[in-house]
């Protein structure tokens, strides 16, 4: 608390300071820049084209003629900087006078822009040498060369971007690591709006309004950021920029078809009424039949004998779900209404749907959408230096359904309030600051339970203000600080960012940079409480730690013999639910043992001890059955257990004797991460890009994944201790005793031969015969107990790594790419999380290193060619009931495609695994094919 105070001081007197220090006077008259810009090669205006003071906010869009102005400059020193999508940036140093009316004319040249201009890292425009973080832009000439059915897929060459393909049409994608079967760790945007569905906050890539045609561009920003966008913003920001009317009019249709049976149909019309409203409308129509599951002969299956399956994964996979449904089915919908007024002031509406067909994984089980619909509303107003927005997220999971559990009800909804202004001072400082409300509202009609009395959602404040000084040339300073309260975690939250960034050379920059980041649980973390999978009478439930989780204990039990005073629930038939200890009391499984004996008839009986060597007429038995009555003839004793975890994705048990030792655990916390990361970036000799980033992370109180929580009760030694305790009840009575010795039989034989009556029916080591559960989810005795998964919110990791870059432009027609990440480690046992029970383990669902490599060539002639490869090494999983080892994979992606410019036409083929490398890309997912697609687009937007 002492630190983040002085570090508040500090920042306050920071800023007091600037204000003092940068603050130039406005009084007299100001300057004016005017111009047009235009390309170098056909002299054709640029609509559009951005042209700035750099390193501010001040600036001007080019109007239908290629014009523009930027007036109210003070005099000074100011650089003036061009930009344009496809085009090389140029930068230009003047000396404006009082009064000045100045004249810049530039032509851009067509290519590749090493630098391009992006404004997601600091939330302003900046040149991405001169940011505080480590950035990649995709431009839509990026994803023109690429056939994808999905635009997200576009970003799997990304550096430090983990992505693992689940199905035909589904992307789980992080950054820098801590992947999920249903991931929502990355914060992803779509035109500054957050993307993610609606309190779930898990990202569904494939139905969000970001369609190929209509994307301008994606900007990918590494680690943390929480000190400008808000809890939850710990490992990086996705952000996809799309296409607005005035500046990209026209109509555009785009129609691709390949194996899978895959078929997607875009569409796209922008248009500009008047001269200040554009509107536009873009929708996408795909099917296709996912990847599936190797099947296995239905007697394996039932009597789980997986191992001689042709995939034992795949085997558990179909024991548990069933056979998955393979069609594939989306619609996306949206529409945008621009509204110019002035030339700096923009209103923007816009809404859409994203409708969902499809099976997927997630941490709660296999969910089957059916007519799952991801809807979204948003008002933006954007004025010189002050920024508004308001939208609304829902979902609605139509039929949806868990396979084996319960039906997926989801009718939530989110709202969220945002403003920014940004203020020069002078023309080395500026300040940026803002507020942010978010009011998320989970309905899941009973399925999700409020465990919270009086609370009905989450509701969340936040504000930030941050500073950028440029001390000199060559060195700019960002300080910034957040602060987030919400209604279920009652601290405030502190974020502060620090980042230096030093130039040596126009192309090139140094950073190093602290962010410290909060993620703040989900409502479903809080609040979930799902059915998540059904075998025969087991449930397997998912809850939330809104309350945190204890365990009952009786001190008794350890005094019968039991390893730890854990209490466990029955599984037994006739006690199911009722309090037992860890293990299991002999003289009620003989009561068992009995009773099954009592059903069998005297003939029967007689025939089965004769096989054993016992020669007893049918009509002893009677007396017989009477003398093994537990109330004539008791068993006394306790055959003492085991605690085991399940491995729901081979459904293998793992015991532990630190299991005796479970921890009761508190309410949910908020991940606090700190990260330290210094990088390099420059541009050599005009064509080469060189990146190197190196960062430490710390982060406390992780939330990863559901994890199970409640262990298993085995008793392996239940035949030996059950013999032992029968011989002996059977010789304390006398009766029984002489009875068994006038045909032979000792009461041990006895014993044994009752047990082995029994037979099947009797636990063996590995059949489970009661569960620990916890109090919060113990429905009582009568019950049968369940097993629970919960999210694991405990430890203290640390870990560091490095993501390398490198891009060449060999020339106007040829570049080339290649970048490698490294991890320092890929799972955390308890000892690397700083915890003391061994059952606690995280993995980074992510490879420890990757590779990748490309390259694109566009001659002239309208043909254009693209590779890329990667190499992902095999890493550990444990997210949900997806628990293993994914083994490692290279993939070659290739394609070939022809333009005919003036006509508005192109052709392309993609191939996604050209040598159809047969691999998983995630535990619980198909294997993963050969892809072969071809796309036909015709367009009338000519404007780049």
């Amino acid at each position: 608390m002492v630190a983040r105070v002085s570090f508040l001081i500090v920042f306050l007197l920071y800023i007091g300071s600037s204000f003092r220090l940068f603050s130039e006077p406005v009084l007299g008259q100001t300057a004016t820049v005017v111009g047009k810009v235009t390309d170098s090669e056909t002299g054709k205006s640029l609509i559009g084209a951005n042209v700035q003071v750099a390193g501010t906010s001040i600036g001007s869009a080019t109007d239908i003629e290629g014009n523009f102005e930027i007036s109210n400059l003070h005099a000074g020193v100011h650089i003036l900087r061009a930009s344009f999508i496809g085009y090389s940036a140029q930068e230009l140093t003047v000396t404006l006078a009082e009064g000045e009316n100045y004249v810049w004319n530039v032509a851009l040249d067509p290519g590749t822009d090493l630098d391009p201009v992006q404004v997601t890292a600091g939330r302003r425009n900046e040149k991405t040498l001169n940011a505080p973080s480590s950035i990649d832009v995709i431009t839509s000439r990026d994803l023109q060369l690429d056939v994808a059915q999905t635009t997200a897929k576009s970003l799997r060459n990304v550096t430090g971007l983990d992505m693992v393909q689940t199905g035909v049409d589904r992307y789980e994608i992080v950054l820098r690591g801590f992947n999920d079967a249903f991931s929502r760790s990355t914060h992803v945007l779509t035109d500054y709006r957050k993307a993610a569905v609606a309190s779930i906050g898990v990202n569904l890539h494939n139905v969000m309004p970001s369609l190929a045609i209509d994307t301008e561009r994606i900007e990918v920003v590494r680690g943390p950021g929480s000190a400008l966008y808000g809890p939850g913003v710990d490992s990086g920001v996705i952000h996809y920029i799309s296409k607005d009317a005035f500046n990209y009019p026209g109509a555009t249709i785009s129609v691709s078809g390949g194996q899978r049976s895959m078929l997607n149909v875009q569409g796209r019309m922008a248009t500009v009424l008047g001269a200040n409203l554009g509107v536009k409308v873009i929708g996408s129509y795909a099917t296709s039949e996912d990847f599936t599951l190797e099947g296995c002969d239905a007697a394996l299956l039932k009597s789980e004998r997986f191992s001689e399956c042709p995939d034992p994964e795949d085997a558990v996979q179909l024991f548990v779900d069933g056979v998955r449904e393979t069609k594939n089915r989306k619609l996306v919908l949206s529409s945008t209404v621009d509204l110019r007024l002035g030339k700096s002031t923009t209103i923007s509406l816009s809404g859409g749907i994203g409708n969902l067909d499809g099976a997927m994984l997630s941490s709660l089980g296999t969910i089957q959408a059916k007519g799952m619909v991801a809807s979204y509303a948003q008002i933006r107003l954007s004025s010189g230096p002050l920024f508004v927005q308001a939208y609304m997220n829902s979902i609605n999971s139509g039929n949806s359904y868990i396979y084996g559990g319960d039906p997926v009800q989801e009718y939530s909804e989110e709202f969220s309030v945002q403003g920014q202004y940004t203020q020069e001072i002078g023309s080395r400082q500026q300040l940026i600051a803002g507020v942010d409300l978010r009011f998320d509202r989970p309905d899941t009609r009973a399925i999700v339970i409020e465990r919270i009395d009086g609370i009905a959602g989450l509701d969340e404040y936040g504000a930030y203000l941050q500073s950028t000084t440029q001390i000199s040339n060559r060195l700019k300073l960002t300080l910034a600080l957040r602060g987030d309260y919400n209604n279920i975690v009652p601290d405030l939250q502190l974020s502060p960012r620090v980042a230096l960034v030093l130039k040596p050379t126009p192309s090139s920059g140094l950073r190093a940079t602290y962010n410290r980041s909060l993620s703040s649980p989900l409502s479903t973390d809080y609040l979930l409480d799902l059915v998540v999978a059904s075998i025969g009478p087991l449930t397997v439930r998912a809850r939330g730690g809104s309350t945190g989780f204890t365990f009952d204990r009786n001190p008794n039990y350890l005094e019968l013999g039991a390893p730890t005073s854990l209490v466990a629930s029955s599984m037994l038939p006739g006690m199911e639910g009722y309090p037992t200890p860890v293990g299991i009391d002999t003289g009620f499984l003989y009561g068992l043992i009995y009773d099954g004996l009592t059903k069998i008839p005297d003939d029967e009986l007689a025939r089965i001890l004769a096989d054993a060597g016992l020669d007893i007429p049918p009509q002893l038995l009677p007396l017989l059955k009477q003398g093994l009555n537990p109330e004539v003839t008791p068993v006394q004793g306790f055959s003492s257990g085991i605690l085991s975890l399940v491995n729901l994705s081979t459904l293998e048990l793992k015991s532990n004797p630190e299991l005796n030792n479970l921890q009761d655990t508190g309410p949910i916390k908020p991940t606090i991460t700190q990260s330290w990361e210094i990088g390099y970036k420059g541009i050599m000799r005009d064509h080469i890009l060189f990146a190197l980033d190196g960062y430490y992370s710390r982060r406390k109180n992780f939330t990863g994944p559901l994890q199970i929580k409640t262990p298993f009760v085995l008793v392996p030694n239940l035949k030996q201790d059950l013999i032992q305790d029968i011989s002996a009840g059977l010789a304390a009575n006398s009766d029984i005793a002489n009875a068994l010795e006038l045909f032979g039989v000792t009461p041990q034989l006895a014993a044994e031969m009752l047990v082995d009556i029994a037979g099947s029916d009797l636990p063996d080591s590995e059949t489970p015969v009661a569960i620990v559960q916890t109090n919060e989810n113990n429905k009582g005795a009568g019950n049968f107990p369940e097993l629970m998964l919960t999210f694991p919110n405990f430890g203290d990791i640390r870990y560091f790594g490095m993501d390398f870059s490198a891009q060449i432009i060999a020339s106007e027609k040829l570049m080339f790419f290649g970048n490698a990440s490294w991890v320092s480690d890929d799972y955390f046992d308890h000892t690397e999380i700083n915890e003391e029970s061994e059952d606690l383990e995280l993995a980074l669902n992510a490879p420890g290193f990757k590779f990748k490599i490309g390259g694109q060539y566009q001659p002239k002639n309208g043909f254009s060619f693209m590779a890329s490869g990667r190499f992902t090494k095999g890493f550990p999983v444990i997210s949900g009931q997806y628990v293993g080892n994914v083994q490692s994979y290279t993939v070659l992606d290739v394609g070939i495609g022809y333009a005919i410019h003036k006509a508005g036409f192109r052709a392309d083929l993609g191939i996604n695994n050209l040598f159809n490398s047969n691999h998983r890309e995630f535990v619980g997912a198909p294997k993963l094919g050969r892809i072969a697609t071809i796309r036909l687009t015709y367009t009338t937007d000519r404007s780049g």
